[in-house]
């Protein structure tokens, strides 16, 4: 490795450069789980929906099932929701209180 000396020019010895300073770490959006959720649910309650509407008893509750999941996956939403909610509150009236 070459050391630097008198020789080389500024920028080579480290005089004056501004450091590298990387950029910060993207966090990902808190909405994120709460969209996943919402349309999962929404496709599995577009799914139930098609195959509920046959005569078949094995297409009819392959198709409960997917209201089930409809189901837990919307509460699962609403739940991202609501903390993702209250965190924007509590971070708003933080603010405000500065």
């Amino acid at each position: 490795m070459h050391e630097p000396s008198s020789a080389d020019p500024p920028s080579a010895r480290g005089v004056g450069t501004a450091p590298v300073i990387p950029p910060p770490r993207a966090r990902p959006s808190r909405l994120v789980p709460f969209l996943v959720c919402g349309s999962t649910s929404v496709i599995l309650f577009a799914v139930a929906a098609a195959l509920r509407r046959g005569h078949d008893p094995v297409l009819s509750d392959l198709g409960a099932f997917c209201c089930l999941g409809a189901c837990l996956s919307g509460v699962a939403a609403a739940i991202f929701g609501c903390v993702t909610l209250t965190r924007a509150i509590r971070a708003r009236a933080a603010g405000a209180a500065l």
